[in-house]
């Protein structure tokens, strides 16, 4: 699924392995603001370990915000995605 799917359903539902067990997880698309505007991030009700929440980023081509941790995908940072 491409970012700009996502963006469209307003969701993304990725499938998580935490301590040993998948689970499947629905992050909801939020726009957030930054220093460069609104930035779509994608918001979890539950904790994520961080790795998985790498692996999310780079899945789904769109940030995601967990406590004070944010995650972008490889090589892009948030004025990338501000506008969208």
């Amino acid at each position: 699924m491409t970012f700009k799917e996502v963006l469209k359903n307003g969701s993304y539902e990725a499938k998580v392995r935490a301590q040993g067990i998948i689970q499947k997880h629905t992050l909801k698309v939020e726009r957030l603001d930054t220093l460069v505007g609104k930035v779509p991030f994608l918001v979890s009700e539950h904790e994520i370990p961080d790795m998985e929440l790498v692996k999310i980023a780079e899945e789904s081509g769109l940030p995601v915000i967990q406590k004070n941790l944010k995650v972008f995908p490889r090589g892009k940072m948030a004025s990338d995605f501000s506008g969208l």
